[in-house]
């Protein structure tokens, strides 16, 4: 496999092809909450709650089941996914 590189919160960071987003960003010391992702394992109901914003892309996705794609820009922290947090 291959490293990525992309920006989280305007932070440079590589991540290994097949990370998702959510596994890049505690990689990169970056937080992004989350209930239902723990240990590496995935609720089969998801929180919805590590929603992140992508540029180019409409609607907020949900960072720990898309993996990180070379040049994405992330955002994860806008008023737009705090109210989608509540």
């Amino acid at each position: 496999m291959s490293d990525l590189t992309l920006s989280i919160d305007g932070k440079k960071v590589t991540a290994a092809e097949g990370t998702t987003i959510l596994e890049a960003a505690c990689q990169a010391d970056i937080h992004i909450p989350t209930l239902c992702h723990v240990q590496e394992k995935n609720s089969e109901t998801p929180c919805e709650l590590c929603v992140v914003e992508v540029k180019g892309r409409g609607e907020p996705i949900r960072s720990c089941d898309t993996p990180v794609e070379k040049g994405m820009e992330v955002t994860t922290d806008s008023p737009e996914l705090k109210e989608h947090r509540k």
